[in-house]
């Protein structure tokens, strides 16, 4: 269990890496991971959601690295569990639901939909693995 914590913490950071990567004006990748509007236009996040969106990797990093005690923080233990509890949900909605939208696009699908059936989907359902071991450790392990 522990190790599938850590690993998700791993990816997480990771993702948070490539996140920086074009808050700080990179763009190699950038197209495959933006979806487009419904004219199919993508639009680029603005420096604001960058950091928002920044400031949630880093979050989702560091839970189960608490809940598994690698990290020490004063987060009480209840509002950890909740805490992973809404990030397992949220995964699982994430990675299965995203799967199945871009599966219901028309082909030829935007490059988006075909990297979200290949790798993005699956890495959420990968984290929401994760989430769920962590989540095992603190409810029962603990």
């Amino acid at each position: 269990m522990m190790i599938l914590g850590i690993a998700g913490s791993v990816v997480f950071f990771a993702i948070l890496t490539l996140h920086i990567y074009w808050l700080l004006g990179g763009r190699a990748g950038l197209n495959l991971a933006l979806p487009p509007d419904r004219e199919g236009v993508v639009r680029e996040p603005t420096t604001i959601e960058y950091i928002v969106v920044l400031l949630m990797f880093l979050i989702a990093a560091l839970l189960p690295l608490v809940s598994l005690q690698v990290v020490e923080t004063p987060i009480p233990g209840w509002l950890n569990k909740a805490m992973l509890a809404f990030g397992l949900t949220l995964l699982a909605v994430r990675g299965i639901g995203g799967l199945i939208w871009s599966l219901l696009k028309p082909t030829p699908r935007a490059i988006f939909h075909i990297w979200n059936i290949r790798l993005y989907s699956p890495i959420c359902v990968f984290l929401m693995i994760s989430y769920a071991a962590s989540l095992w450790h603190v409810c029962w392990i603990e």
